[in-house]
């Protein structure tokens, strides 16, 4: 009996640009070594203009995608306009943080636009909700949070991306992938 621990694996990546914002995620779903599924899918729509990445179990990921549709909808109907990405972040952050004892095994990026407006949030599985620019999860967060810091032009406070410049991350990104599969 081996003592490696066994992990899901996934990477997952969100950027917000002046046009948008951007969810990919890897199509690889893995157990430690062993991969299970290679058409794995884990960028969810959860309204029209709002997307959710996640990384993690992927029965929790679907469960998580449904509900936040549901509620959505509800919310949509309710009032009569669509809800915001902020909107939707909360909603998340709350079903996460009902089930803290009990969590959700995923990391979750919600990304989308609101009147012209692209926003993106980061969320732990209980809950914690951070606003960023770019976000990378999941077991190979720390490659892409390097490719995604070294392609955007940063300053401290003040991050945007050189739209010139994504479709050349897109092509460093398969190439990670493929250097990590």
């Amino acid at each position: 009996m081996s003592d490696d621990i066994y992990m899901p694996g996934a990477t997952t990546v969100g950027l917000v640009c002046k046009e948008g914002a951007i969810l990919g995620s890897e199509r690889r779903y893995a157990y430690g070594t062993f991969v299970m599924s290679k058409v794995a899918k884990k960028v969810f729509k959860i309204t029209d203009n709002i997307g959710v990445g996640c990384a993690g179990i992927i029965g929790d990921m679907q469960v998580l995608s449904r509900e936040a549709l549901a509620y959505m909808n509800i919310f949509e109907y309710e009032r009569g306009r669509a809800g915001t990405v902020k909107n939707a972040a909360k909603l998340m952050a709350n079903l996460l943080s009902a089930r803290r004892f009990s969590p959700y095994l995923a990391q979750t990026i919600i990304a989308g636009v609101d009147n012209g407006s692209p926003s993106l949030f980061v969320m732990d599985p209980i809950g914690s909700v951070l606003e960023d620019k770019f976000a990378a999860i999941g077991t190979g967060a720390e490659v892409a949070m390097g490719v995604l810091e070294s392609e955007s032009r940063s300053t401290r406070h003040n991050r945007k991306w050189d739209k010139r410049r994504i479709p050349q991350f897109g092509q460093d990104k398969i190439r990670i992938t493929r250097t990590l599969l």
